[in-house]
């Protein structure tokens, strides 16, 4: 390990720890939305909503209800719960791909929030222990005192690093994850008011 590491103290452990899962969860989660980005079939679903809007739903229905997209996924196993309300089947459907998109986030923020205060925490350790140096040798050597409240604040500046390491993708990722959460909101409610509009749902109560 650096020298450098090694005198921040042992609240460096948890800070590299925290690092290396910010790492791994930053790479997963790129490797997830470029995946969704390819699978995006925005033709598609335009060519299912004028389908429905025409009343027809056969091709439709013909589609796997586990296609790439998740906006297809919506319209397919939407229209397969006709002629019964399909709003729940969709609701269900987007709590679900909300739950696969954030996935990681939780722990990106937890680590925003942890690790300055590790840092802190580290800072004030090595703070006590050169007031202790100094409680024991006066002022005989204040050299080493100054010397051990610098190698003390290499825990703040490794905790404020880390941080900013999982701020940047954290807003990446919630921003791309509200984008997506528009589109299928989007296409829920265009749906909805294709079925509506083509008579394949009347919500209307029947007397």
């Amino acid at each position: 390990m650096p020298e450098w590491f090694i005198q921040g103290g042992p609240v460096m452990w948890p800070l590299l720890i925290f690092s290396f899962a910010v790492s791994v969860v930053t790479l997963e989660r790129l490797f997830f939305w470029l995946m969704e980005k390819q699978r995006r079939d925005d033709k598609l679903v335009s060519a299912c909503l004028r389908q429905l809007l025409e009343g027809q739903v056969d091709e439709i229905q013909r589609l796997d209800a586990a296609h790439p997209d998740p906006g297809v996924r919506m319209i397919v196993r939407g229209v397969n719960e006709l002629p019964q309300n399909p709003a729940s089947r969709i609701e269900n459907l987007a709590v679900n791909e909300l739950q696969r998109m954030a996935r990681g986030q939780s722990l990106l923020d937890t680590v925003i929030t942890m690790a300055p205060m590790l840092g802190i925490l580290g800072t004030v350790l090595g703070i006590i222990e050169s007031f202790e140096v100094l409680n024991q040798s006066g002022v005989a050597d204040p050299q080493s005192v100054v010397g051990g409240i610098a190698e003390a604040l290499i825990t703040t500046a490794a905790g404020l690093c880390v941080a900013l390491l999982a701020l940047l993708p954290f807003n990446i990722f919630r921003s791309i994850q509200s984008t997506e959460i528009i589109r299928l909101e989007t296409i829920g409610t265009d749906f909805l008011s294709a079925i509506q509009s083509s008579g394949l749902f009347d919500p209307a109560p029947k007397e």
